[in-house]
Order: structure tokens, then sequence, then C-alpha cells
């Protein structure tokens, strides 16, 4: 059967606005996700000038997200870093990016490693195959790896 059409006012109506939906804000957050090999990988992240504390990975995805705290223009770039702490042999960092993608990302390890294994020579045949494995988000050395993501890259929407 049909319900019965109310036609008198609701008693105690639910206060108007409804509170809106959660803004999107993909083009001001970075997220990522990491995951070790070990579980015993230590990481820091660097985001906006401000170094978080030591975090020890496990080996499952533990998720990242940091609100940049603006948007990015035509032109703007945005950097941040995670630096592996406690490389030893058998400890990798695996990163996995959310937003923005990883093919509208920068990943290197700006340090000795990187001008040694020649990863700026714009040859690609004389570079070290371990530059495209940082390029792909494979930690595999102690130290800091700059992310740089541009608004002509994909962070700003």
């Amino acid at each position: 059967s049909t319900p019965a059409l109310t036609l008198a006012p609701t008693p105690a109506p639910t206060p108007a606005p409804t509170p809106a939906p959660t803004p999107d804000l993909r083009s001001r957050a970075i997220r990522f996700s990491l995951r070790g090999d070990t579980g015993r990988e230590l990481i820091r992240t660097t985001v906006n000038g401000v170094t978080s504390a030591v975090v020890r990975l496990t080996t499952s995805e533990m998720e990242f997200s940091y609100d940049i705290g603006h948007s990015l223009g035509e032109g703007d770039e945005f950097e941040f870093f995670i630096t592996f702490v406690n490389d030893n042999g058998p400890r990798d960092v695996h990163f996995t990016a959310m937003y923005p993608p990883l093919e509208s990302l920068s990943i290197s390890l700006p340090d000795r490693h990187w001008s040694r294994w020649n990863c700026d020579d714009p040859d690609a045949e004389k570079q070290n195959d371990r530059c495209a494995k940082v390029r792909s988000g494979t930690f595999a050395w102690k130290g800091t790896y700059k992310l740089r993501a541009a608004s002509a890259l994909g962070l700003a929407e």
C-alpha cells in the first residue's frame, strides 16, 4: 500500500542548511603511500618546510596526505622530500603516488649517487639503471629523495 501523504509541516525539521560535502582538495593536497620491504624502514617527510618525526614503515601500504596550503597556478611548482633514514641492504622503501599521479612527478636523489650515476645525462644510455628505479618510486638508497610536481605536470586542476 502507498504511505499516506502528510500535509502538515514537520514539527521538528532538520536544521538548514545541511552541511556541505567536503570540498575536493586535490589541487591543494598531495597523497601517496609508502611501504617497506622488511617493515623496519625509517623515513621522514618534509612538506612546506616542516619535517615530520621519523616514521617506521610496515610491509603494507601506509597512506600519507598533506595539504600544501594553496592551489597551484600556471607555471607554479611544488617540491616535497622523503628521507630514507636507515638503508642497510634488504631495507627498501616503495613510493606509490596517489595524487598527483606518478607520471606528473619528477623524483630524484640529489646527492653523490645522482651525479655518479649520470642521472641528469640527456643520453639515457649513459644513465645507470638505478636512476629509473628512483624515478619509478623505488627508494633503495639512504638519502633524501626530492619529489617535484608542477601545475603543467598535473598538480593543479
